[in-house]
């Protein structure tokens, strides 16, 4: 593992501020090692990219395909706060540790991460945001959880692509509900593509989380205590709409056309605003008045 290796490191301080050059590349590679090299220029250019999720992203260690996947720290403090102050949360499914530092943050956490690359650099992560968290290299589905709430956000991406078959997220995600159930509280992080009959398969309550303008997941809340019930929420207020099945529509065009919000239009929210929709397009309102 490179992460707390001194030579390595030593690399990323030398590198800094460096374009990505050959040239510079074999200049830090001669005071280093090559392998050292390579991972800290990589390191640099990931933290640039990282910059629009982690407000402390130059600090940071990632894994590029966990940068990816990786929650935006906004959505993360949505997902912590359905957990109660204080309470000890289980996140998992770490990888680069955005779930989890949001999870320390509120209270006692641990986490379950099988790549120990990732995991390094979520212990390195949670130093740069002066937290800390146990972190098990291990498999989540192989441990018992002797906590009662818990998160995952399962891979769906494999060899660099991204996948929507379930069958192919790690871990099943059918298998982690399963663990989620009898949890006070449970949330399973997925993909707002997935077709309706899958996402509601699983029971509990289905929110499409919206982030600054998009809706960026579908999020499976579970437990003794979860109502089932269908919503779209806005991450960065916590406030939510209901789903309704039906609402008006009519063929002509009012005054004023109204689109409504993409979590909306996914969780079949449109009802909530008391407009109809225009004919049969996929999201569009109309309205005599503007309010």
């Amino acid at each position: 593992m490179t992460v707390e290796q001194p030579l390595f490191l030593h690399a990323l301080s030398l590198s800094e501020g460096l374009p990505g050059s050959a040239a510079n590349i074999s200049r830090v590679a001669g005071a280093t090692s090559a392998d050292a090299s390579r991972w800290a220029f990589e390191q640099w250019s990931m933290r640039k990219r990282a910059e629009g999720k982690f407000a402390r992203a130059q600090e940071m260690l990632f894994v590029r395909e966990a940068l990816e996947q990786s929650t935006h720290e906004g959505i993360a403090r949505y997902h912590a706060s359905l957990f109660e102050e204080g309470e000890p949360a289980l996140d998992a499914t770490v990888g680069i540790g955005a779930d989890l530092i949001a999870l320390a943050a509120r209270g006692p956490a641990q986490g379950y991460e099988l790549d120990p690359e990732r995991a390094a650099c979520a212990i390195h992560n949670l130093r740069v945001h002066s937290l800390s968290a146990e972190v098990h290299v291990t498999d989540c589905l192989a441990q018992p959880w002797d906590v009662d709430a818990a998160f995952a956000d399962p891979a769906r991406r494999q060899g660099g692509e991204r996948t929507l078959d379930p069958d192919r997220f790690a871990p099943n995600p059918l298998l982690l509900a399963e663990r989620m159930r009898p949890l006070r509280c449970g949330a399973l992080k997925l993909s707002p593509l997935l077709p309706d009959p899958f996402l509601e398969e699983f029971g509990g309550r289905l929110e499409f989380v919206e982030f600054e303008g998009e809706c960026r997941e579908a999020l499976i809340v579970l437990g003794r205590q979860v109502v089932p019930s269908r919503s779209a929420v806005q991450a960065e207020s916590g406030e939510a709409l209901r789903a309704m099945e039906a609402w008006e529509s009519q063929d002509g065009l009012d005054q004023y056309l109204v689109e409504a919000s993409p979590s909306a239009i996914r969780a079949h929210c449109l009802g909530q605003f008391g407009l109809p929709l225009l004919a049969n397009t996929n999201g569009y309102l109309t309205s005599r008045v503007l309010s």
